[in-house]
């Protein structure tokens, strides 16, 4: 299954505990906090460093990407995509405390990724007055819908991309009700059996459950719950002579996680 999950939502882990209201000092102190705890490993990405630029008056986290897991081309010319959902984010419950303290301190936020094998570079920033106009009031479902749209958004950049040998990611929606993974299959390399569908949505039920529940993804599995979402993946065939296939978690078990 075409994993959600971005690297974005390493953010989550690092800045929900944040509490602080003082400017540039209280900042630096409680940055230099955080960057004790580097390097952290978050499942294939490490994060080497959190570091406030007095100079330049920035926040800038350095992310290291395993390449194996993740083409760096994903993470580039997707600026817009990348910046609504720090928006989203930086806007959430969950962070007020840390944007009021960049708020507070006229600071700026960037995020750099460095592909570990390449050495390629990509990063987003936002600007002390981006900051500064993110609504604070804006939290509650419409932010949470916000969050996953980002998330989809980048996600939909991927595509299409091989999953496996004649199976194809080409797209994902968040529509009213759930989360819709959309993928091409080609009938002659793969054979689906219908008496198997239920065999392969328990077991596509367990990989979103280990996925979800990683300590990284705790802030989207939170939104998923309260949006009382379903997850669906949809298995179109090239061929259109063959069956489509749609395999359900509900919400119902997503909440049992």
């Amino acid at each position: 299954m075409k994993k959600l999950l971005n690297v974005f939502l390493l953010l989550a882990a690092v800045f929900i505990a944040s509490c602080s209201n003082e400017a540039v000092e209280k900042l630096a102190r409680e940055v230099e906090s955080f960057n004790k705890d580097c390097p952290r490993q978050f499942g294939t990405t490490v994060l080497r460093s959190i570091i406030y630029d007095k100079s330049d008056n920035e926040v800038v986290l350095t992310y290291i990407v395993d390449e194996k897991y993740t083409d760096m081309s994903t993470l580039s010319g997707v600026d817009a995509e990348q910046r609504r959902y720090l928006q989203a984010f930086l806007g959430s419950e969950s962070t007020a405390g840390f944007l009021n303290d960049l708020v507070a301190a006229e600071a700026s936020f960037c995020i750099r990724f460095e592909g570990n094998e390449s050495g390629i570079t990509e990063s987003v920033s936002l600007s002390a007055d981006e900051l500064k106009a993110i609504d604070l009031k804006s939290t509650g479902d419409d932010n949470d819908r916000e969050q996953l749209e980002g998330l989809v958004a980048l996600a939909n950049r991927q595509a299409p991309s091989e999953i496996i040998e004649g199976v194809t990611f080409s797209s994902v929606v968040l529509a009213d009700s759930s989360i819709d993974y959309f993928y091409v299959y080609d009938p002659v390399k793969v054979t689906i059996m219908s008496d198997s569908l239920e065999a392969m949505r328990k077991l596509a039920a367990e990989e979103l459950r280990e996925e979800l529940t990683a300590p990284e993804s705790r802030q989207q599995f939170d939104i998923i719950r309260k949006l009382d979402l379903a997850v669906r993946l949809i298995y179109s065939p090239a061929d259109t002579t063959a069956e489509e296939y749609k395999l359900v978690i509900t919400s119902e078990e997503i909440a049992g996680f």
